[in-house]
C-alpha cells in the first residue's frame, strides 16, 4: 500500500513517548481513500465479521440496538 508521507506539523515528546502530526493536501487524502485505505480505516469486513460471532451471544433486543449503534459508530461512545 503507498500513501504519501503527508506533510509534518508538529513534533513534541521524547522517547519512548513522542507524538508526530501530519498533513495532508486534499488531492493525496482523496488518492488515499479511492486506494486501500478506506478498507483499513473503516474494517466493514471485520464489522461483519463480529456482528456474525455476536449474533448467537446477543440474546435481548435491547442489546443487539446497542452493539448495532457502536458498531456503526465507535467513535461516539459514551463514557
Amino acid at each position: 500500500m503507498t500513501v504519501a508521507h503527508g506533510r509534518a506539523v508538529y513534533s513534541l515528546g521524547d522517547p519512548p513517548c513522542t507524538g508526530l502530526g501530519l498533513k495532508w493536501s486534499s488531492e493525496e487524502l482523496d488518492a488515499a481513500l479511492d486506494g486501500p485505505v478506506t478498507a483499513v480505516l473503516f474494517d466493514d469486513e471485520g464489522k461483519a465479521d463480529i456482528e456474525e460471532i455476536l449474533r448467537g451471544i446477543v440474546e435481548t433486543a435491547f442489546v443487539q440496538d446497542g452493539l448495532r449503534r457502536v458498531l456503526a459508530d465507535p467513535g461516539d461512545i459514551e463514557d
